[in-house]
């Protein structure tokens, strides 16, 4: 049985997040039952990219700032860290940041913020491994005596739901991130080896940014969606349960759920999971829209794996009204199916492999879904 605590918070108020986070670790035993005096607490948030904190694609920075002042208030050592989604290019994690908000506001309340990409590499194996059998880490992870995942509430183009699984995808600095989608191309394949990273790094917790969430074609370019929720949960599995129960979204279909119980790695049975504080029903938002291929990605496996080179397909492609040539799109690709030249952007299509790494990280509007007509009929 695991224990996911969800509470009511309606907005970023430093001192109502406060409150809500008590009332969320309270059934978990308290946070002072994960942190302890003198250890070092790493925060990983989710910080996809540098985008303002109200287009809801990052944790919001009172979330990360008020879990990290509770954590000095346990005379531990907090540090608010992550790394950009694929990002190629040192610096970006650091503009990341300040447009997030997360640096201004940490550092008005003296807290400790870290970017992954310059903290140095270790690898480190992985047991018992489904598709991964090695992966490289964050030193800034692995100096940490505590982890706590901080992600956010989005929904997710490949996963359909991202939280705290997906958020520990980020241990990986840079392009590090980018190898991944070439060795597990695919939701189902995705979906394992982003459980062997969760797993390898596991959260001793995970506290999920629900207030206002993404909808619609996340993680990047989906709407804010207020939700005025906190979720609460030493089980990152069982926490992301019940973030898609929450939006209306079958936790079955979420690749990194569905396969996490028969593995070993957290619990994905609605009737194992306690859920306290308040009630699902009560808040569950109204008309909350999931990812665009949400039919399309619960077709069964096989049927995927028959038709999806030639027949079932979701592939990037230019949008020349939207694009500024931020050149994003082309250092992100983890297949190198991506060139500019002479003011165009060019997608190999025998190249690529649907990873939509490109969509993700473009900072305009520069790339759009294309989708087969099979999977525009499975969609409608």
């Amino acid at each position: 049985m695991s224990r996911v605590a969800l509470v009511k918070c309606r907005e970023y108020d430093l001192e109502q997040v406060t409150q809500a986070l008590v009332r969320a670790l309270e059934p978990l035993g308290g946070l002072g039952q994960f942190v302890k005096p003198g250890q070092r607490v790493l925060l990983k948030i989710n910080m996809l990219r540098p985008t303002p904190p109200e287009t809801a694609t990052t944790t919001h920075p009172v979330v990360a700032v008020a879990l990290a002042r509770m954590v000095r208030d346990l005379g531990a050592v907090p540090v608010i860290g992550d790394s950009c989604g694929g990002a190629k290019a040192y610096g970006q994690s650091e503009r990341a940041l300040e447009e997030c908000g997360i640096a201004p506001l940490a550092r008005e309340h003296g807290i400790e913020t870290i970017v992954f990409e310059t903290a140095g590499v270790e690898r480190v194996k992985v047991e018992n491994a489904a598709f991964l059998h090695e992966i490289v880490v964050s030193k800034a992870v692995l100096d940490a005596d505590v982890v706590i995942s901080v992600p956010k509430l989005k929904t997710h183009v490949e996963t359909l739901i991202t939280g705290a699984v997906k958020n520990m995808f980020g241990v990986m600095p840079g392009a590090y991130k980018l190898n991944l989608h070439r060795r597990a191309p695919g939701p189902v394949n995705l979906g394992h080896a982003l459980l062997d990273i969760y797993k390898t790094v596991k959260p001793a917790l995970c506290v999920m940014d629900g207030i206002l969430a993404m909808e619609g074609s996340g993680p990047s370019w989906g709407k804010p969606k207020f939700v005025g929720a906190l979720l609460a949960s030493a089980d990152g599995v069982a926490l992301d349960h019940t973030a898609a129960r929450l939006v209306g979204q079958d936790p079955t279909q979420v690749t990194t759920i569905a396969p996490a119980k028969e593995r070993g790695i957290g619990e994905n049975d609605t009737a194992a999971i306690e859920v306290v504080g308040d009630s699902i029903d009560e808040l569950r938002p109204a008309d909350f829209a999931l990812t665009s291929n949400a039919v399309m990605r619960a077709a069964p496996n096989f049927l995927l794996n028959i038709l999806n080179n030639h027949f079932f397909w979701v592939r990037p492609r230019w949008n020349q009204s939207g694009c500024e040539l931020a050149g994003e799109c082309e250092k992100v690709c983890p297949v190198d199916a991506i060139t500019i030249a002479n003011n165009r952007v060019t997608i190999d299509k025998k190249t690529c492999i649907q990873c939509t790494a490109c969509y993700m990280v473009c900072p305009n509007d520069g790339i759009l879904l294309k989708k087969s007509i099979i999977a525009k009929i499975l969609s409608a």
